[in-house]
């Protein structure tokens, strides 16, 4: 503020010819470096509120927080590679998985008709299984392994589901209420593809040929050849021929002969 008085002062003394030009000039110019210091020190002013702001470190996620890596008396630099910690989300959480590549068409017909449910549970967790939905299919198919990484998220709302762990996962297609299905291990494999033993109202055996849609978990899904209520059988098959008498018994007592 006096720098910029005197530079005042020297103003109108050289408007009347009282003092010399440069006397005014050296005013001025030590009226604006003063000022621009002052600007600096302003700028070093707001650059310190800044870096204080860094000692306080928030996470753009709401998540679990694991262990703290540096502690008091740690040695750390600018741009170091250290972690601090770890925020992992747990609302929602997404679990990846793996099926094979043959599987990846059928995923896309069903995901483009709408969303496709996804269960998961941990192993040992005797609860309700978790329910999410797919949300994710990765863009390339895995070729060390053949095989397409998905990715299922859940609200996770009971914390059942924890980062790095691993879960059963089921992905639904489709429901299919009034599908055939019968034991795997009654489905034989012919000249003519597959086929089953079915045991006729006469308690004689008649071999079928049967179209298998797919198998799952012990099960098969017959897409034609056989009718809802018929028997088959699922034990002994190597010994009936068309005609053979069988005799039906329940599944815990059908290590002899022929059973459906």
């Amino acid at each position: 503020a006096n720098a910029k008085r005197e530079a005042e002062r020297q103003a109108q003394l050289v408007s009347k010819n009282y003092t010399a030009a440069a006397t005014y000039d050296t005013a001025q110019t030590t009226a604006a470096t003063l000022e621009a210091t002052v600007r600096a020190d302003e700028a070093a002013l707001d650059n310190m509120k800044v870096q204080i702001t860094y000692y306080t470190i928030t996470t753009p996620i709401d998540g679990h927080v694991g262990a703290v890596l540096l502690r008091a008396g740690n040695n750390v630099k600018a741009n170091d590679t250290i972690v601090l910690a770890t925020v992992n989300q747990l609302h929602p959480i997404y679990v990846a998985f793996s099926l094979p590549q043959s599987q990846l068409p059928a995923i896309r017909e069903a995901s483009a008709g709408g969303e496709l449910a996804v269960t998961a549970l941990p192993p040992g967790d005797g609860g309700p299984m978790e329910t999410g939905k797919l949300a994710f299919i990765d863009n390339a198919v895995d070729t060390t392994t053949g095989t397409i990484t998905l990715k299922g998220i859940f609200d996770n709302g009971k914390d059942r589901l924890w980062p790095g762990q691993f879960v059963n996962v089921s992905l639904t297609l489709r429901i299919e209420p009034d599908a055939i299905v019968i034991p795997t291990q009654a489905v034989q494999v012919g000249q003519n593809g597959s086929y089953v033993y079915v045991v006729k109202p006469d308690k004689t055996a008649e071999p079928r040929d049967i179209t298998v849609a797919r198998a799952i978990g012990g099960e098969s899904v017959i897409a034609k050849g056989l009718a809802e209520g018929e028997q088959v059988v699922v034990d002994g098959q190597l010994r009936l021929t068309k005609g053979t008498l069988v005799e039906t018994r329940p599944p815990a007592v059908a290590a002899g002969g022929p059973t459906s």
